[in-house]
């Protein structure tokens, strides 16, 4: 069946969305573009067959499970495998250049935003084969992200079985069993990586890992409006250790933070950090 078309929406009715979903989930999503919500949520109206959005809140006031997925649908959960190639080419170039600062410790890189893991597991892969090659210390890497379904996926580090490229496969079928329809990541990748809930609104977790040689935060701040925007890459920038690397994603510009950070490969947005932010 084709999807309804969703009708505009007005500030009223996106207001009341905004508050039912907070009463029934706790989640409060203010900071994000208004836009983009008034458009994901006309999008999943449409999917359960509703062209009014006040009708559509109708029904999820009175069907949580309908709260949940609108929800997740809110929260644009996008990730891949080996997504973008040019920006993994560019990190696992600008990898070596962290042993140095890292020393005996070993590097720690922290995924903001991190969804339902792909990139987690390729930037894990990344390090791996740095480390494998002689060219990293040890590595440690945290994942977070605010949604609990995308982090039970995580966890559990079961992926449909999808077919990789064959750049993707060189650097990912080392750590991917094969299990039926799906890919199972191998234990000795996730051994090394640390799984925890974090809304990238708040401030940095913080712990004995910390400050991290490598922040990937890629295609979230885009969903968040400017005044957000700046606080969060300003966290962003507070986590990380001076010359350590940060990857945005490919319409993420930091245009308010310029002076704290330098191009290491602009086209894939990989940044290293040479200062402490000084918040606006």
């Amino acid at each position: 069946m084709t999807a309804l078309e969703p009708r505009p929406v007005d500030a009223a009715t996106l207001e009341r969305l905004l508050r039912l979903l907070h009463e029934r989930t706790g989640f409060d999503l203010s900071g994000y573009r208004l836009a983009g919500i008034a458009r994901r949520a006309g999008q999943r109206a449409a999917v359960v067959g509703f062209s009014d959005l006040d009708r559509y809140l109708e029904h999820v006031a009175e069907d949580q499970q309908e709260t949940e997925d609108l929800l997740d649908h809110l929260l644009v959960q996008v990730s891949g495998w080996f997504r973008d190639a040019h920006v993994w080419q560019a990190l696992r170039a600008a990898l070596p250049a962290l042993a140095g600062r890292a020393g005996d410790r070993g590097v720690r890189a922290w995924v903001a935003g991190c969804g339902e893991g792909q990139e987690v597991w390729t930037l894990a892969a990344c390090l791996a084969e740095a480390t494998g090659a002689g060219r990293l210390p040890s590595w440690w890497l945290l994942a977070t992200d605010v949604d609990a379904t995308a982090l039970r996926l995580l966890h559990g580090g079961r992926y449909p079985r999808t077919a990789l490229d064959a750049e993707a496969a060189r650097l990912l079928q080392p750590h991917l069993e094969p299990a039926g329809p799906v890919w199972q990541v191998q234990e000795s990748l996730a051994a090394h990586v640390s799984i925890g809930r974090h809304d990238v609104r708040d401030a940095p977790p913080e712990d004995a890992s910390t400050p991290f040689d490598l922040v990937l935060c890629r295609n979230v701040l885009m969903y968040l409006d400017d005044a957000v925007q700046v606080r969060v890459l300003d966290g962003l920038l507070a986590s990380l250790r001076p010359g350590g690397l940060l990857v945005l994603g490919q319409a993420e510009l930091p245009m308010d933070r310029r002076d704290a950070l330098v191009p290491v490969d602009l086209a894939a947005r990989v940044y290293r950090s040479i200062a402490a932010p000084v918040p606006g």
